[in-house]
Parts: C-alpha cells; sequence; structure tokens
C-alpha cells in the first residue's frame, strides 16, 4: 500500500490515522439513473483502501403488488459507470462497471461470502436477508445505512500507491452513475419462485441516506513533507500508475476495437442471453447439488454469462492471434484460472455452474499484474486493432467486451497533473 521510502517513515516516525464521513454534492436521495457526486478531502494523505459508500435502499414493483421486486445480487451491481477527475481532467470513467466487478469478483476468485457484512446481498437467497429477516414484501433497508460499497476498481481501488496526498492535486471528483431498474429481479413469491417473466414488470429502486467515508493519515512531523519536496525537486513530477478499463459491445462474428495505451494488460469477454436487459425472475445457481439452501443461490439475469451457444473464440491484437489456435469453451475456463492469483476458482464450484453462468473469456498480455510495472502491449505506435471472434452466438444474444490497460497519472509542482495512456 505504501512505496518503501514511505515506509521506512512509518517505522520511525508517530503517524496518526482518522476516519471521515464525506456528504455528496446535492441531495443524500438517489434513485436509478441518477449521478451521485464527491469530493476527496483536500490536503491530507488519503487511504484509498478504506474508501466506502453507504446508504439505504429500497425496491418495489410499481405495476404488481403480488410479485417481489429484488435486488441483483452483488451491491455493485448498482453502478453503471464511475467517472473521476482531478482538476477538471478526465483521469478514469468507463461504462458497464457494474458488469466487469462481476468478471473481476470471478477471476480474482472473491468469495459470496467475503465482506458480506458490509457489502452484503452477494448472493440472492430466497426469502430471508441477510439480517436473517424473513422478506415478506418488497426489499428495503432503512437501518441508517443498511449497506455499503467499498470494494473497487479502476482509480479508486487500484491506484499505486494506495495513499493519495490531496495536497499535491487540484480538487479529486468521484461521481457515480446508478444502473436503471432493469438489474432487478422480480419473482412470482417472495421466496423467489423461478416461474415466469412479465412484460407488466416494473421494479424501482431507490438509494437514500447515502454518505461516503474514508480514512485519512497524518505524520507527527515534517518528514514526509521533506520527502515529497525533495522527489519533486529531483524527478519534476511523482508518478501515480493505476487501471484503467475501456468496453464495447458486439453480437456474432467479429468484434472490433482499438485501444491505444502503454501497456494493454488483460481482455475479457462475456456473452448476454436476449431479454439479459429487462427486469425477469431470478436465475439459479447450479453449486452441484440439486437440493438444499445451497441450490437456491440466485443471481439476477442481467449478469448471467452462459455460452450464448458458442463453441469457439480467438482474441487478435494487430494481427497476431491469441491464442494461436482456435480455442473452446474450456479452454475459456483454463485461461481464466492461470489468471486468477491462486490459479483456481474457489467461486467456480463445477464445470456447469462455469458454462451457465459464470462464462467469462479472458486474455492476459503482461507479463506481471503489479500495476507499477508496465509489462504490458503496447499500442501506442501502431494502429491498435482488436478482434473478438466468435462462431454463432445465439439470436438477440450481446457479447460484451473489456480491455483492461494501466494509466500513470503524473503529479508535478504546483498541483500540475497530467494522464499518460
Amino acid at each position: 500500500m505504501f512505496p518503501q521510502n514511505m515506509k521506512y517513515l512509518l517505522s520511525q516516525h508517530n503517524v496518526s490515522r482518522n476516519t471521515f464521513k464525506i456528504e455528496p454534492r446535492g441531495s443524500t436521495d438517489a434513485k436509478a439513473g441518477s449521478i451521485i457526486t464527491c469530493v476527496l478531502p483536500t490536503n491530507t494523505l488519503v487511504d484509498m483502501d478504506t474508501f466506502a459508500f453507504w446508504f439505504d435502499m429500497n425496491v418495489v414493483n410499481s405495476t404488481d403488488a403480488t410479485r417481489a421486486a429484488r435486488f441483483p445480487n452483488k451491491l455493485s451491481s448498482l453502478i453503471e459507470r464511475i467517472d473521476v477527475s482531478i482538476g477538471g481532467k478526465s483521469v478514469s470513467s468507463f461504462n458497464g462497471y457494474n458488469v466487469l466487478t462481476h468478471i473481476k469478483d470471478t477471476m480474482l476468485d472473491k468469495s459470496s461470502f467475503q465482506d458480506r457484512a458490509v457489502s452484503n446481498h452477494e448472493h440472492i437467497v430466497g426469502n430471508v436477508n441477510e439480517f436473517g429477516v424473513p422478506v415478506t414484501t418488497n426489499e428495503g433497508y432503512t437501518l441508517g445505512p443498511s449497506y455499503g460499497i467499498r470494494n473497487w476498481y479502476g482509480f479508486l481501488g487500484e491506484c499505486s500507491p494506495r495513499v493519495l496526498d490531496t495536497s499535491l492535486l487540484p480538487e479529486v471528483q468521484i461521481r457515480l452513475t446508478l444502473a436503471t431498474n432493469d438489474v432487478c429481479i422480480v419473482a412470482d413469491t417472495y421466496a423467489l419462485a423461478i416461474n415466469t417473466d412479465s412484460v407488466d414488470d416494473k421494479p424501482n429502486y431507490s438509494l437514500s441516506n447515502m454518505s461516503f467515508s474514508v480514512d485519512t493519515l497524518s505524520f507527527s512531523d515534517g518528514s514526509y513533507e521533506k520527502l515529497v519536496a525533495s522527489k519533486l525537486e529531483q524527478d519534476g513530477y511523482i508518478e501515480i500508475p493505476f487501471k484503467s478499463y475501456m468496453s464495447t459491445r458486439g453480437n456474432s462474428g467479429t468484434t472490433r476495437f482499438s485501444v491505444s495505451s502503454q501497456s494493454v494488460d488483460k481482455l475479457y469477454a462475456v456473452i448476454r442471453e436476449q431479454g439479459y436487459d429487462k427486469p425477469s425472475k431470478p436465475v439459479a445457481i447450479k453449486l452441484g447439488s440439486t437440493s438444499g439452501s445451497r441450490y437456491t443461490d440466485r443471481i439476477a439475469k442481467y449478469f448471467k454469462f452462459s455460452t450464448g451457444g458458442i463453441q469457439n473464440w480467438q482474441w487478435k491484437v494487430n494481427g497476431v492471434l491469441y491464442p494461436q489456435y482456435v480455442a473452446g469453451k474450456m479452454a475459456a475456463l483454463d485461461t481464466l484460472q492461470k489468471m486468477s492469483p491462486n490459479k483456481h476458482l474457489g467461486i467456480i464450484s463445477n464445470i456447469q455452474m462455469f458454462l451457465d453462468t459464470h462464462f467469462i473469456i479472458p486474455y492476459r498480455l503482461n507479463a506481471t499484474d503489479e500495476v507499477h510495472e508496465l509489462s504490458g502491449y503496447d499500442t501506442r505506435q501502431s494502429t491498435s486493432a482488436m478482434e473478438f471472434t466468435t462462431d454463432l452466438v445465439s439470436a438477440g444474444a450481446e457479447v460484451y467486451i473489456f480491455a483492461e490497460y494501466t494509466s500513470v497519472l503524473k503529479v508535478g509542482m504546483g498541483q500540475q497533473v497530467l494522464i499518460e495512456e
């Protein structure tokens, strides 16, 4: 989390930590499609590992009170887009943030129970919520606040070092755009019976009592300030590398896109079936048993990644094929496992679960995942022509593609900032 020279300071000097609540700009209430804005504390050291978004939430089916409206699995499913700007300059922004979190959580093997005490709703578990309370009406929590999101991707969760000195930066603004109501679930009963979809379902969710929180650090003497001044005088700037993402969509055959970056690190593709973008019944996760409570876990159709009927796939970057053969479905699972930090995926309990609900087609281009080591594919001096090719995808299905690359924020004297893609 800290650079090596700062770790030495921590061992030699007293450091104090405190937690601050950040009110959103404007209203503390929001609904689908709303934009929520906050600004990081200024003139301090901000520990980005502690940045969290807190809220109460409620959802109702506005057309049929007998059919239960429920939130999707994973609270990050509610965030469609994140924009981070510094001094008015865009640092990180892309659509499909909620889809990306499902992909990355699977690849990084983030268990459904990891951090569940805070970021609840990892899976939907019938008519009892995470607090053990039966859900006999449309879903809602108002404990002040009930839920929080504190695991992030992009600049918020993948910059290095993780401690930002905001005294060196102009205003750091964060904007969260909420997803549409289509990410929600509607079931025939409050116990989430899987029966039929209804075109008349109109779930509407809302958030209230919203706030943010973050920890700050401070040194008891001027040792840190001297270190920063020396670094700026010697190099003229301080580098903060971070992960960036872009997204695009396609259908059957070949989807073409481009990325201009000094380090394209990973590529991801998922397929979502026709009708994924409409409120729908919950989808069962096949956890390896045909009975019992574990089989009743559910996910939202919006985040169901299936094979879409394909048999083969292949990536191409500037004319080079990845892999060097036309790969099949099991090759996707093997690639995903190799890209996982532990080289296995405990979150996926069986092959059928992977094929039905967690089918991700990734490819790794970088040599190491250390964010400060730019070891990916450099596309700045080329046309950056990229392709993802599959055989026939089911009618109406959509291919959603993400490219992960490393950007660098350069901070100079006088709060000057420069973004290098």
